[in-house]
C-alpha cells in the first residue's frame, strides 16, 4: 500500500533526521503535522491545486494508520474550516473539520506548543499537545479549506 510505505519513510527519515513526523508523503504540502503521546497528527494537501486537489487528515499510532479524514471534489461536503484569532497578548491559527458527532480541531499558537482536541456534545474528550517538532504552514490555500470568522469558531465552542 502507497500511503504505509510513504508514511513508514516519513517517520524512519524523521527520527534518523531529528525532524518532524509527518504522515504526509514527501511530494504533499504539510499544512500541521505533529507528534504527540506516540501518536503523528498531520493534515496534508496535494501538491497542486489541479483537478484531483485535496486536503487530507491522516492519524496514525506506532506507524499505522488509524483514521483519516479526506475533502476532495468526490466528497463536496467535507471541508476543513480555519480561523485566525487573536487575543490580548496571543494569537492562534486554529483547522477543524467535522466528522459523525466530532468535531477534531488542530491548533497552532504564536506561544506555546500547537495541539489538537476532539470535542462531541460540546465538550472536549481528548486534547493532546504536540511533544515533538511541529512542521506545517497553516495558511495554506486550499478550496477545501473555508476561512471563518472568531464568532464563527466561538459558536462552535459553546
Amino acid at each position: 500500500m502507497k500511503a504505509s510505505f510513504g508514511l513508514l519513510v516519513a517517520i524512519i527519515s524523521a527520527q534518523a533526521l531529528g525532524t518532524a513526523m509527518t504522515n504526509c508523503a514527501a511530494d504533499e504540502r504539510i499544512l500541521f503535522s505533529c507528534a504527540a503521546n506516540k501518536k503523528t497528527i498531520s493534515v496534508c494537501v496535494s501538491p497542486s491545486a489541479l483537478n484531483n486537489s485535496y486536503v487530507e487528515y491522516r492519524f496514525s499510532a506506532a506507524g499505522k494508520m488509524t483514521f483519516s479524514y479526506r475533502a476532495d471534489a468526490s466528497q463536496p461536503k467535507h471541508l476543513f474550516q480555519r480561523v485566525h484569532v487573536t487575543g490580548a497578548s496571543s494569537a492562534s491559527t486554529i483547522i477543524w473539520f467535522e466528522n459523525d458527532g466530532y468535531v477534531y480541531l488542530m491548533n497552532d499558537p504564536i506561544k506555546g506548543r500547537p495541539s489538537i482536541s476532539v470535542r462531541k456534545d460540546r465538550k472536549t474528550i481528548t486534547r493532546m499537545e504536540c511533544t515533538g517538532k511541529f512542521a506545517g504552514d497553516t495558511d495554506i490555500v486550499s478550496p477545501y479549506i473555508q476561512e471563518k470568522t472568531n464568532d464563527e469558531y466561538f459558536n462552535l465552542l459553546r
